[in-house]
Parts: structure tokens; sequence; C-alpha cells
């Protein structure tokens, strides 16, 4: 990965297994519109994913949308990376 990647991964080595890859297309078209494309997928060892009975993983695509939506851009990706990224009480 480098500058020109579309894709971040996201891992926390206390949940080995466990990754989040964010996703974004950016497209511009023949007026210069610019169309940002931007997606959340989550691995999740099987073994997880059939504990998860809240429907966490399955809907994590649609709500990180919504987050989207609510918060923005940075705010999102910033609350994303805090809470699956980083330990208790850290800053």
């Amino acid at each position: 990965m480098g500058p020109s990647a579309d894709y971040m991964v996201l891992m926390n080595p206390a949940l080995p297994g466990c990754e989040l890859i964010l996703v974004w297309k950016i497209t511009i078209n023949e007026d210069g519109s610019v169309t940002p494309v931007l997606d959340l997928l989550p691995k999740i060892p099987e073994q997880a994913t059939a504990l998860d009975k809240a429907g966490v993983v399955e809907n994590a695509a649609v709500n990180f949308k919504t987050l989207l939506q609510a918060f923005g851009l940075q705010a999102t990706i910033q609350n994303i990376i805090q809470s699956f990224c980083m330990k208790k009480g850290s800053n």
C-alpha cells in the first residue's frame, strides 16, 4: 500500500483474525463531478461470526455508511480506528 492505494486494513493484535478493510473508489465524470464510494468490509473468523447474535458484523457496511452521513468522513474513520485498534484508556 502507499499513497495511491485503494484500501486500508485495520487490525488489532488483541483480536487475532479480525480485520476491518476500508475500501474507497473515487470517480470523476466528464463534467468534473467527483463521486466517492466508501465501504467497510469486516473480516471475522467463522467462530466469531456464529456468536454475533445481534448481526453487528452482517450490518457493518450499512452502519458505516450511516455513520458517514451523520458524522462525515474524518470523524467516522477516526472513531472506527479508535474503537477497533486502540486499547481502552489510550489517546
